[in-house]
């Protein structure tokens, strides 16, 4: 039997978004770890299903279903494409096709060996767990796209349709469960990562559509730099340790407060103190602050826990036609890209072809946008690429003197 008979690539991107738009309705999505537990008792479900043949088997269907929901929420807080993976699959561990399994006990044997595998690394990603030296460590996007090819496999020895069997749960739990969970936060269904969309959806960076990205917590209006940069920090922490095995591009913090967006020196100011006290709280955790360096040096990088990132930064001062406009005019946002997010998309020293994509995404902006300037971009001084000036020609930004500013203030309000 060919595993396509019963994988159709565009049914599974619809029942991942409705498993998305689901959860989220019910509270959004559990912490990682907590996530991994709830497979572990799904997994255990079905083991109880298969171990007793007195068993009522017309449940294992609906089993195999939860399990589903929850791998394909857990793939979704890593931005996992698991869809292209899943789609081109060839059978998993010891898999010929369903009809050749031994029975559905021999397939509950590779289930339970990739579910292991998934919590391992959700362990290394957010637990306690550490890599051993020279261990291969694996992805999200492999594991949860092994664990549900084995699901459809089984759920079709079954002789039932897991897409259909998954509809029908997320059907029934959106009535059911609307109001048993609490609600709980996550970087990949953050406000600030929703918001962000208006660029991403506008912008000619022809990598943007495609992008992985989480989203900071908003800034809370009634605390200082201090509080919001700690409350940040903690969650770009996360993110430095996901992001090199995740590949995920960037991390997008949104800036909302009026008096901070209301023209380029309240917003250069707002920027230095945030990227100040990430500075900080990167020094607290053992790693150096960028900032007590030489921001005018062309070897200066802004790094936080160890990793090197690009910023970005979009505001809504800005011309509609301008390449940092954000789209919205009640929010600015803070792109930090590690600058291993470029290596994934070809932008790298070792690419033949780097200087051409650069080229060619250059001249995209310079037709379509005013105020880009490529003296500026190729200037040998990272820090002055963050924040653009209004108008092409103006003199770069030096957001780093604020003391030549105004709105020069260490509170958020």
């Amino acid at each position: 039997m060919k595993h396509d008979t019963f994988l159709d690539a565009t049914q599974i991107i619809h029942l991942s978004k409705k498993v998305r738009e689901t959860a989220i309705n019910l509270g959004g999505y559990w912490r990682p770890l907590s996530a991994v537990a709830r497979v572990l008792e799904e997994l255990g479900e079905i083991g109880e299903l298969l171990v007793d043949d007195s068993a009522d088997q017309s449940h294992l269907a609906a089993e195999l279903a939860d399990m589903f929901i929850i791998t394909t929420c857990i793939a979704d807080q890593y931005c996992a494409n698991v869809v292209d993976l899943l789609k081109n699959m060839p059978p998993a561990d010891g898999e010929r096709g369903a009809g050749d399994y031994a029975s559905l006990r021999v397939m509950f044997c590779c289930l339970a060996q990739r579910t292991g595998r998934l919590g391992r690394l959700i362990n290394y990603l957010e637990g306690d767990k550490t890599p051993k030296p020279n261990e291969p460590v694996s992805n999200v996007t492999t594991e949860v796209a092994c664990i549900q090819h084995i699901l459809f496999r089984m759920t079709a020895a079954t002789g039932e349709n897991l897409v259909k069997v998954v509809n029908a749960i997320l059907d029934m739990n959106a009535r059911r469960d609307r109001a048993r969970f609490k609600s709980n936060w996550d970087p990949s269904t953050a406000l600030s990562r929703d918001r962000f969309g208006a660029v991403i959806g506008k912008t000619l960076c022809p990598f943007a559509q495609h992008a992985k990205i989480w989203g900071a917590p908003d800034i809370d209006d009634k605390k200082d730099f201090a509080y919001n940069a700690s409350q940040i920090a903690q969650v770009l922490c996360r993110f430095c340790r996901v992001a090199p095995t995740e590949g995920l591009d960037g991390f997008v913090i949104r800036i909302h407060v009026p008096e901070q967006i209301r023209d380029l020196a309240s917003f250069s100011s707002a920027f230095f103190h945030i990227v100040a006290e990430l500075g900080r709280a990167s020094k607290e955790a053992g790693w150096d602050n960028p900032m007590e360096e030489n921001l005018s040096s062309p070897e200066w990088r802004f790094r936080f826990c160890g990793i090197s990132f690009f910023i970005t930064t979009f505001a809504p001062f800005y011309r509609g036609d301008h390449p940092r406009f954000s789209w919205r005019r009640d929010s600015a946002f803070v792109l930090l890209q590690p600058e291993f997010s470029f290596d994934h998309h070809g932008i790298h020293s070792n690419n033949p072809k780097r200087t051409s994509i650069k080229e060619t995404i250059r001249q995209g902006f310079s037709r379509n946008s005013v105020g880009y300037s490529t003296d500026l971009v190729e200037q040998p001084l990272e820090a002055l690429k963050y924040i653009k000036p209004l108008q092409l020609g103006d003199s770069p930004i030096e957001w780093w003197e604020i003391s030549t500013m105004k709105g020069n203030t260490t509170k958020t309000t």
